[in-house]
């Protein structure tokens, strides 16, 4: 395998799209044992706002910081994570 380079338009037919940092919350909080509704009141927001954040909606500085206070979920990564499926929708509608 000496000198074999793999590029990521190599294996990008294999990768999923990057999904919202709501995604990923939601199943870190379905694995707590969690419904929106008690991760609601544990970090002191409706259970709207949750729902809605959890379903797509966008991350907000005031809700990542919520995240990493109750929950220790780094706010860099939920950023990043955000950027990242931004970045596919816009290339999604480039290719139209």
């Amino acid at each position: 395998m000496d000198g074999l380079k793999v590029s990521m338009s190599d294996i990008a037919h294999m990768l999923e799209p990057p999904k919202g940092s709501g995604h990923y919350v939601k199943k870190f909080i379905e694995k707590q044992g969690l419904s929106a509704t008690k991760a609601a009141q544990q970090l002191n927001v409706s259970p709207s706002t949750v729902t809605r954040f959890l379903t797509g909606g966008a991350l907000t500085p005031v809700m990542a910081a919520k995240l990493h206070k109750t929950f220790n979920i780094d706010e860099q990564l939920l950023f990043n994570l955000e950027a990242q499926a931004n970045v596919q929708k816009t290339r999604e509608l480039l290719a139209v």
